[in-house]
């Protein structure tokens, strides 16, 4: 009888010696697993600035910088020189770059979710907002609007903008002038001609597009375009 309490002992150590083996060795190949998959991303890909505006369009002044990931493989990097409240001129540029192939090919998720961005512009393409223009930068064309903004009981126009096709790298923003100054297009679009990427940011096809759009020889020019333009591209 004790030799069957000692055998039974002795088998119930092994296993639950085993167990807590193979529980530490799946522990250390999930450890592994993160490690590697931490090496291979880029340094400090996700929050470290990745794009500069050159040419001191804005003086000395340094933008106030978000950084975010909107969804597996998606970054979303965003400039903000001044604030739509105040009288001077007022820049936000964000940045929307996939870093995988299948990121690439989903929409992007935008600062307050596709579908709430897509629900606003499309309503300031059909609202009563004001003229509409067809932007060109290094980045490519993006459709462009007037849209007016009350700021402490005073009208002001900005120029929103966007991406007009999809690909590795995705821009939208707004440009204000002065307070009392006309809408500026050209102005906004040569602004966001001006940011270049200063880094790689580790995913070839990204840093390819971002190297072809450094590497641009098209001029930042804007022009008007009528709602029948707009009704044939489907708005």
């Amino acid at each position: 009888m004790n030799a069957f309490l000692i055998l039974g002992s002795t088998m119930s150590s092994t296993v639950r010696v085993i167990f807590y083996a193979l529980g530490a060795l799946v522990f250390v190949l999930l450890l592994a697993g993160g490690y590697n998959i931490w090496r291979s991303l880029p340094l400090g890909a996700w929050q470290a600035p990745a794009f500069e505006l050159r040419g001191g369009e804005f003086g000395a002044a340094r933008p106030s910088r978000e950084v975010l990931t909107t969804g597996p493989g998606q970054r979303l990097e965003t400039l903000s020189f001044g604030t739509p409240s105040d009288a001077g001129e007022f820049l936000e540029v964000s940045f929307m770059t996939a870093h995988t192939d299948e990121a690439a090919s989903r929409p992007f998720a935008m600062r307050r979710g596709a579908k709430s961005a897509d629900q606003e512009f499309l309503a300031i393409v059909n609202g009563p907002s004001g003229r509409r223009w067809e932007i060109d930068t290094r980045y490519g064309v993006m459709d462009a609007f007037d849209v007016p903004l009350d700021v402490n009981g005073r009208r002001r126009i900005c120029v929103t903008f966007r991406s007009r096709h999809g690909g590795p790298v995705l821009v939208e923003g707004r440009h204000c002038p002065q307070m009392g100054q006309s809408p500026q297009p050209s102005r906004a679009a040569c602004l966001v001609h001006a940011v270049r990427a200063v880094r790689p940011l580790g995913y070839p096809a990204l840093d390819a597009a971002l190297a072809g759009a450094d590497a641009s020889t098209r001029a930042c020019t804007a022009r008007p375009i009528s709602a029948a333009d707009l009704l044939r591209r489907g708005f």
